[in-house]
């Protein structure tokens, strides 16, 4: 009998810690989920804040301070290598 209440005691113990591990759980995963709602939220507003500004100083982009210049025709200068008396040696192999 006395095994009975010892064991009936011991599963009242584990079902109220797994009932707390369950409540915990629960609020862990409701805090997380607040928090990355509130993160979409901020994220969501700066880019609607980004396209929306009309102000240019503001806006997201790049600046080309140095532009290259080509030639005329639009192609990139050839390197100055010299001669290329040494050609077959790289077709030698």
């Amino acid at each position: 009998m006395i095994f009975l209440y010892l064991f009936l005691y011991l599963s009242s113990l584990q079902l109220k810690k797994t009932k707390a591990n369950s409540l915990h759980v629960q609020k862990q995963f409701d805090h997380e989920t607040r928090k990355k709602e509130r993160e979409f939220s901020k994220l969501k507003e700066r880019i609607h804040q980004l396209l929306t500004d009309k102000n240019q100083e503001k806006k997201v982009g790049l600046d080309i301070l140095n532009l290259i210049n080509r030639p005329a025709g639009g192609q990139r200068a050839m390197w100055k290598t010299g001669s290329a008396k040494y050609v077959h040696v790289l077709y030698a192999m």
